[in-house]
């Protein structure tokens, strides 16, 4: 019997090392997907500025901060006139100001990482030397999209009356009132008490009412956590045991973040943890079986992508090759990822989709012929709740009996307009376009004429106004009727459009127009 039980475990492990493959020869640089572009061939740790024009990034760990414009390419240096300029990492504030992490005066990786790191302000005007703000810290840190809002670790090393194992979360302003910038409003939000659990802020999400921090365990593994800043409640996102999940970035919307992950080494096999990674994206709805691998950079020996970061828009992800021999965060270039390309919606894939229609949540309209599908299909599942709601609305409410006004469905982020009057004549009314928010145009009653044109190749005529997320041009542009059976979808940036036209004698109808946000 024993021998028959060592015959079957044999059997077992060598089956299951034969399931595993092997990784490629080569360097994954000289093998990207159409949908990834290499930024530059040096450099590490990546930040995007609040308008997506540039991204900021280190030389090397205790370099010059660098910033890349990504509309030229050109780059140019932040720090070059500071004498033995040492900086581990360069993040942007909501102002377009930067932080700097790093030490007053590099001694040597180990300490200048840990006691000595700390924070410094370094204001976009040109020209512009750092200034210190008197905190220490560990690691990276949380920068607000919308505010001066941060938040940052400190273990025993930047604050001796830690325990020596324990690691606290703090939150605080920066205040840039005054003649001299400041930290301001510190407060604990978050304590570890052990090495079960060593924390790092990483992303504000929701309005900066929740947060996400890495949690990292024994044996080099990590978990993704959140924490509801006003209930203090945590979650563990990720609900993977014995691997590692290090939340880099959160995408618009908050409900997904970017992770370094292992999981590719149950394929690959390797060893777990920060070594043998390549990037995720994370659904954060507390079940960590939303886990899609975007980046396989792992499959090639000895090749890493790690340290990603989103674009506020949604649009592209910035990253760094590395090696998985190198330490943590040590990267040779950046690359440009891009989203809701053809890659991944293939035009089978958007057409099964969107012929499913499950996307309608049951309502019985049709979609007009004129929608973009692959840009909706992105739009959709970028913000799939706000979406959901915006149908539902329609689905579930007797539409003739609204009165003309505006309705809040989820405050900014989904409300209706709804109209009752007059039709208006071709050459009195201009195209226009919206830079937040895409649009759903349906007739309750009536009909009327719609104008849609690219947007790329309409000529500008009022300048936009951001209080009403509106600009007007003139174009040529297709036009079409609604009716009570159609239903049209607009999209922010992308379709002109000139609504609310007489056709075939009718002048006037009564209409909604639902506002789905497509920004953060």
């Amino acid at each position: 019997m024993k021998k028959i039980l060592a015959a079957l475990l044999l059997f077992q492990a060598f089956h299951s090392h034969a399931q595993q493959q092997q990784r490629k020869e080569g360097s994954p640089v000289d093998h990207l997907p159409a949908n990834i572009e290499i930024l530059t061939r040096f450099g590490e740790r990546a930040d995007f500025s609040p308008d997506n024009r540039e991204v900021a990034f280190m030389t090397k760990s205790f370099g010059d901060a660098m910033v890349i414009d990504l509309a030229t390419r050109a780059i140019r240096c932040l720090t070059c006139g500071i004498p033995a300029a040492a900086f581990l990492r360069v993040m942007h504030l909501s102002t377009g100001d930067y932080i700097l992490i790093g030490p007053e005066k590099f001694e040597n990786i180990e300490i200048s990482r840990t006691r000595d790191n700390e924070l410094w302000f370094l204001s976009k005007e040109h020209g512009s030397k750092p200034v210190r703000l008197g905190v220490k810290m560990s690691e990276g840190m949380a920068i607000s999209k919308k505010s001066l809002k941060i938040a940052y670790t400190q273990l025993h090393d930047q604050d001796p009356s830690l325990a020596p194992e324990a690691s606290r979360l703090v939150m605080a302003d920066i205040d840039l009132s005054g003649g001299k910038p400041a930290i301001v409003n510190k407060t604990t939000i978050y304590e570890s008490q052990d090495k079960s659990c060593s924390l790092e802020a990483q992303d504000f999400f929701d309005n900066d009412s929740k947060m996400t921090f890495i949690c990292y365990e024994p044996e080099h593994l990590a978990s993704v956590m959140t924490i509801d800043l006003a209930t203090k409640e945590v979650v563990n996102q990720s609900k993977k045991p014995g691997s590692y999940n290090e939340c880099e970035g959160i995408l618009p919307g908050g409900k997904y973040t970017l992770v370094e992950g292992d999981r590719q080494c149950e394929l690959y096999g390797g060893r777990r943890g920060p070594w043998n990674i390549d990037i995720y994206k994370l659904r954060l709805d507390g079940t960590g079986k939303d886990f899609v691998r975007l980046t396989h950079f792992n499959d090639y020996e000895g090749g890493k992508a790690s340290n990603p970061v989103a674009s506020t828009d949604g649009k592209y992800m910035a990253f760094q090759f590395a090696n998985t021999k190198d330490p943590a965060g040590v990267g040779y270039g950046l690359l440009l990822y891009k989203f809701g390309t053809e890659d991944e919606w293939t035009k089978e894939k958007v057409e099964k989709w969107y012929n499913g229609r499950t996307w309608l949540n049951g309502l019985s309209l049709t979609p007009h012929a004129s929608i973009d599908r692959l840009e909706f299909a992105k739009e959709y599942h970028a913000h799939k709740d706000r979406w959901d709601l915006a149908f539902q609305y329609l689905k579930n409410t007797k539409l003739d009996t609204l009165k003309a006004g505006r309705y809040a469905l989820d405050g900014d982020n989904v409300y209706i307009i709804v109209t009752d009057g007059p039709t208006r004549d071709m050459d009195k009314a201009f195209f226009e376009a919206h830079q937040n928010y895409a649009d759903i145009h349906y007739v309750i009653s009536g009909r009327e004429k719609i104008g849609v044109a690219p947007f790329g190749s309409a000529k500008l005529e009022k300048e936009y106004d951001p209080a009403k997320d509106i600009a007007f041009y003139t174009a040529d542009g297709k036009y079409y009727e609604a009716t009570p059976k159609d239903l049209f979808i607009f999209f922010a940036q992308r379709d002109a459009h000139k609504p609310g036209l007489k056709t075939g004698g009718a002048g006037s109808d009564k209409k909604i127009v639902l506002k789905v946000k497509t920004t953060p």
